[in-house]
């Protein structure tokens, strides 16, 4: 596997971030119903306080018992995990949010699955997520995005990996 340099890794979460910011989707609208601790986690993310928002997750594991809340606990463990770099540890987070809640609205859930395949430097597999998020969604821009720089890092082998979009909601 290709060694992916940390800065391209880092533009790719930052661009996903901004990407959520400036983003409503239908979804956001019955975001007050979530459990309050999807909405302390999703705070405590929004500061870059990863470890409180990870121990609020751990929390609210045990007690989400809708699937829509089981996988945004496992969307936001994976958006954390990407911030701390850990890229195995998103990886999981992300395959479980993907298979409790699957169809469109796990789109973002594979975005940030192939920027961990990236961090890694797997090419192949974070380009498959991406297909994936993008067919999902094709009018959200981080997948589009995220294949675009793939390509440059593919062709040129100097693509900056900090410009990869992570999803955040």
């Amino acid at each position: 596997m290709n060694s992916i340099p940390t800065k391209l890794i880092t533009t790719l979460f930052a661009g996903a971030m901004l990407t959520a910011a400036t983003s409503v989707t239908a979804a956001d609208a019955l975001s007050h119903f979530e459990p309050a601790a999807i909405t302390k986690a999703e705070r405590a993310l929004d500061r870059g306080l990863t470890s409180q928002a990870l121990d609020i997750l751990n929390k609210a594991e045990a007690t989400a018992s809708q699937p829509r809340d089981r996988a945004e606990v496992y969307g936001l463990r994976c958006e954390a995990h990407l911030e701390r770099g850990d890229a195995l540890a998103a990886i999981n987070a992300c395959q479980a949010a993907i298979e409790t809640r699957g169809g469109v609205a796990s789109w973002r859930f594979h975005n940030n699955l192939g920027v961990a395949h990236l961090m890694l430097g797997d090419t192949t597999l974070a380009e498959t997520a991406f297909r994936i998020a993008r067919t999902l969604n094709p009018r959200e821009t981080a997948p589009r995005r995220n294949l675009s720089l793939l390509a440059d890092l593919t062709v040129t082998g100097d693509a900056q990996l900090g410009m990869v979009t992570p999803s955040r909601r």
